[in-house]
């Protein structure tokens, strides 16, 4: 089959890339509220750094495993073109990551560059993992 654009899923495509950043925005911000709720004299200052802290490590190892998930299952009722869609998938999460990107510390610009290409890759190997599962199931 043709990879040409009217062959693209592109409501999964955005339906799954919006999901994926979205519940990293959510692991996010449950993870500081819990911490908040845990410690409720801590000043306002030492949560904003949690914060920072908590989003520089969960957004590109979370962002990355829910990118990849939802590569996969945005992929999963396709018959060809998995690579190309799981990309997509990826490349819309990673286009919703620009903001934070542009409006971050300069300390943290590089850990968002890191997470944008960790979030294409993962939203790639989703598109593998899709395309070996239908190949194995129905001998593609």
């Amino acid at each position: 089959m043709a990879n040409n654009s009217a062959s693209y899923r592109w409501g999964r495509i955005l339906a799954f890339g919006i999901l994926s950043e979205a519940a990293t925005i959510v692991l996010i911000i449950v993870t500081v509220t819990v911490q908040a709720t845990l410690n409720p004299g801590e000043s306002e200052a030492a949560r904003q750094a949690f914060g920072l802290r908590a989003g520089s490590v969960l957004g590109p190892i979370a962002g990355s495993l829910f990118c990849l998930a939802a590569a996969f299952l945005a992929t999963r009722p396709l018959t060809s073109a998995f690579r190309i869609h799981g990309l997509l998938v990826a490349a819309v999460a990673a286009a919703l990551t620009i903001p934070g990107l542009l409006t971050a510390p300069p300390a943290l610009r590089l850990v968002y560059v890191g997470a944008i290409a960790f979030k294409l890759l993962a939203g790639f190997a989703g598109g593998v993992l899709s395309e070996r599962r239908a190949r194995e199931n129905d001998h593609i």
